[in-house]
Formats: structure tokens, C-alpha cells, sequence
């Protein structure tokens, strides 16, 4: 219940604040649509700006800000809600695998995270890190969009960095990565997914992985 109390403590306003970002990932991975995936990214955009308990510097906030309004453009382009015309069935067996799977993790990482005695504000960063990247996870699985795959894996990259600042806080040697760290790895995994995903959507034509038992050499 300790992982409860981290946040009994916290005036209404602070709350919403730390709780957007894992709200915003929720949005985008139970709701379709490129809207949704776009308001998603900008409300992560404004989480991250204002959560100078996970991004650290001002700098770092500005950086993870600046690419979530990047990805807010990128995933609301013409062409992304083609996954609303992914056939029924295997819309079905995609969440019928991933969400058992992404909960499953969740949950897992909740128990091992509950073992740790942290203060307060660790304990809120830890929590926040693997809500994200269990959401990442499930969104990669159920949102088999080759575009949200991008928003999949920023969700998981903003967990490492929630996860490095819970480490950060209780670093008394302070031998840990530096806070942005994710951050500058982010913009080197996105610019290939990026590079990946024209690639597919220009030259597969099939934007789906659904869509790849569909492509031959």
C-alpha cells in the first residue's frame, strides 16, 4: 500500500500534473484514430515540460517536449487511421494476446517496485516509468500501425527516463546516467524508426504489420 501513499500526500494540482503523462499513453493505447494519437503525444508534450521531477533540467523538459510535438505532427498525418479499416478479427486477436501480456507486466514490475523501500518522490517516478513502458508495450501490440509503433516506442523511452530520475533520487554516490540520457538515445532510435516507416509506407504500401504475411520479395 506504500506505492499509494507516495501520493496521498500531493495537493490536487500535482496530481493531475504526474498523472497526464500514463493518462495520455492510455488514451492513445485504448482509443484508434490519429487524432487520438496526436492529442496523446501533446499532452505528453505538456506532462513532460512540467515534470521537472522525472526530466530534470529545464533543458532536458525542452528536449522531451520538443519531440513529442514532433511526434503529435508525425502520427496525426494523412494515412494514419488506417488501422480503423484493420479487419475485425484480427483487430481482436491482437488484444486478445497483448493485453494479458501488457497487464501481465504491469502488474509484475507493480510487485517487484512495491519490494522497494523509496521516498516519496522516487516512488512516484518508479511508478509513472513502468506504467509507461507496460502501455508501450501494449500499444505495440495492439496498435499495429507501423506509425504508432514510433509513438509505442516513446512511451517505453520516457519510462527509461522516469525510471533513471527514481534511480537519480537515491544515487548518493550519483553514479548513475545522467538525466537525459533516454532522451538523446531517443533521438537516435526515433530517426531510424522514422526512416523505417516511410520506407514501408512508401515502398510495402502496407502500413499495417498485420499487413506483412501479405508481402513477398
Amino acid at each position: 500500500m506504500h506505492l499509494l501513499d507516495a501520493w496521498l500526500t500531493l495537493p490536487p494540482g500535482d496530481l493531475l500534473r504526474l498523472l497526464l503523462m500514463p493518462i495520455a499513453a492510455a488514451l492513445a493505447t485504448f482509443l484508434p484514430g490519429r487524432r487520438i494519437a496526436r492529442w496523446a503525444a501533446v499532452l505528453m508534450a505538456v506532462g513532460s515540460l512540467g515534470s521537472a521531477e522525472i526530466g530534470g533540467s529545464w533543458l532536458v523538459r525542452a528536449g522531451w517536449a520538443g519531440l513529442w510535438a514532433g511526434l503529435a505532427w508525425w502520427v496525426g498525418r494523412e494515412g494514419a487511421d488506417s488501422e480503423l479499416h484493420e479487419p475485425k478479427r484480427e483487430r481482436f486477436e491482437a488484444w486478445v494476446l497483448g493485453f494479458p501480456l501488457g497487464i501481465g507486466v504491469l502488474l509484475l514490475l507493480l510487485a517487484a517496485l512495491s519490494r522497494q523501500v523509496l521516498p516519496d518522490d522516487a516512488s512516484r517516478s518508479a511508478q509513472i516509468g513502468v506504467s509507461l513502458l507496460a502501455l508501450g508495450m501494449l500499444h505495440l501490440l495492439t496498435r499495429r500501425h507501423i506509425r504508432r509503433a514510433v509513438l509505442a516506442f516513446a512511451f517505453i523511452a520516457f519510462g527509461i527516463e522516469a525510471l533513471s530520475a527514481a534511480v537519480r533520487a537515491i544515487d548518493v554516490l550519483q553514479e548513475g546516467s545522467p538525466s537525459g540520457a533516454a532522451l538523446a538515445g531517443a533521438f537516435v532510435v526515433f530517426a531510424l524508426l522514422i526512416r523505417l516507416t516511410h520506407a514501408r509506407e512508401s515502398l510495402a504500401r502496407a502500413p499495417l504489420v498485420s499487413d506483412a504475411h501479405d508481402l513477398h520479395d
